[in-house]
């Protein structure tokens, strides 16, 4: 069975990093090094205790770094472009959502 965090009320981002295997519940930072080329994928969920309907998502972070960024929902494929200092708001329909942060 997969961990809970802890208290009735939540709201996690996790991140599961590839070169770790599978821990269960996961991490909360995934501190992979930038390539040189600066590409990569990572790959995160978002876990909400029952009642939690909306979530936003802000990032922030050098702008150079969001010339070619991008979040996928993975429910929906949908691709947005990120901006630094930017938000995505998005609903939860189930007690988790997962995403891929990608830099091309």
């Amino acid at each position: 069975a997969e961990e809970t965090p802890f208290g009735d009320e939540y709201l996690s981002i996790v991140f599961h990093n590839p070169e770790f295997g599978n821990e269960g519940w996961g991490h909360t930072s995934d501190f992979r090094k930038l390539r040189k080329n600066r590409k990569g994928r990572w790959l995160f969920h978002v876990k909400a205790s029952p009642g939690v309907d909306q979530v936003t998502l802000r990032w922030e972070g050098d702008a150079s770094l969001f010339r070619k960024a991008y979040l996928k929902a993975l429910s929906t494929g949908r691709t947005h472009r990120l901006e630094a200092g930017g938000h995505y708001t998005f609903n939860m329909d189930g007690p988790s959502a997962s995403f891929e942060f990608i830099l091309k």
